[in-house]
């Protein structure tokens, strides 16, 4: 299950955290040529990118991302809701890794 989550799949969505020195900016460096795009910033090192570019993952390992996740990340479309049915709150059973 664990390397399930560390090993990036090939197109999809994904975590991509860069190195402690680099400026956020370098996000978009980290995405050329991979086909893939920013789908939200969740801080300043830590962003959510997607692609349907095959070997999506290891391009942005090649263009200097440190770390690269899969995930049912708790951002953007996955955000915890309130359902509007009896105002339940929705847990992602997933975000605990």
């Amino acid at each position: 299950m664990l390397t399930g989550v560390l090993y990036p799949s090939d197109t999809g969505r994904l975590l991509v955290v860069l190195r402690h020195s680099s400026p956020p900016e370098d996000v978009f460096s980290v995405l050329k040529n991979t086909g893939g795009w920013l789908v939200e910033k969740i801080d300043g090192r830590t962003f959510v990118v997607e692609s349907k570019a095959l070997g999506f993952g290891k391009k942005l390992y090649e263009n200097g991302a440190f770390l690269v996740l899969n995930g049912d990340a708790d951002y953007g479309c996955n955000t915890p809701q309130v359902s509007k049915i009896g105002a339940v709150k929705y847990e992602n059973p997933y975000r605990k890794l």
